[in-house]
């Protein structure tokens, strides 16, 4: 290989010193075995653990409800960063929902740092043309969805207050009902995010 076509950046990370790096990460055992464990780019680091999506994803593809998964790693204020998996669920998944695979999941999983923070279900997962799973995109829309919830949150809170004041003034008024209408939208497109509509 000589370059990554019109990205000099990419091939100066993966060509050094006349060696092709390509970011995969393993092991050799006692008896000279290689054993890939997963992508340099996609391993998380829990609490100054690393820990390794394809371990996580061997779990989860075991629940009967779950057709694909992916396990990314998203940020997490005390820990660094924390799992999330993304699943598409088998046509007679039922009543199964992302909690009821988080506990499950989990339940099967001794580590601590290995645990799932959360389950998104999705229709399907993004693929590239070689049909390689976009973990990045998986994190890009998560981290949209949060950003979203977050913001939610917020407006509740103030909305709360304001609901609480003793006598509130027209202004105040206004104010809680534009809070009110940004609730209702910010709600809308939350949820159509968490059903697939917007991927």
């Amino acid at each position: 290989m000589d370059c990554y076509y019109k990205n000099e950046a990419q091939t100066k990370e993966a060509l050094k010193g006349g060696w092709l790096y390509t970011g995969d990460l393993g092991y050799l055992d006692e008896d000279g075995f290689l054993f890939l464990t997963g992508r340099k780019k996609d391993l998380i680091i829990s609490g100054g653990v690393n820990v390794y999506p394809a371990d996580i994803e061997e779990v989860i593809i075991r629940h009967d409800a779950v057709r694909d998964v992916a396990v990314f790693g998203v940020s997490h204020a005390e820990w660094g960063e924390t799992p999330v998996a993304a699943v598409v669920l088998t046509a007679n998944s039922g009543e199964v929902n992302a909690e009821i695979i988080r506990a499950w999941v989990n339940n099967h999983i001794d580590a601590r740092f290995q645990k799932v923070h959360e389950i998104l279900i999705m229709d399907e997962l993004p693929r590239n043309v070689a049909g390689k799973i976009l973990k990045r995109e998986l994190k890009e829309r998560y981290e949209k969805i949060r950003n979203k919830s977050e913001i939610l949150l917020d407006i509740t809170e103030v909305f709360t207050g304001l609901t609480h004041a003793k006598r509130g003034t027209k202004l105040e008024w206004a104010v809680i009902i534009l809070i009110g209408l940004e609730l209702i939208l910010f709600g809308a497109d939350i949820i159509l995010s968490l059903s697939g509509k917007l991927f």
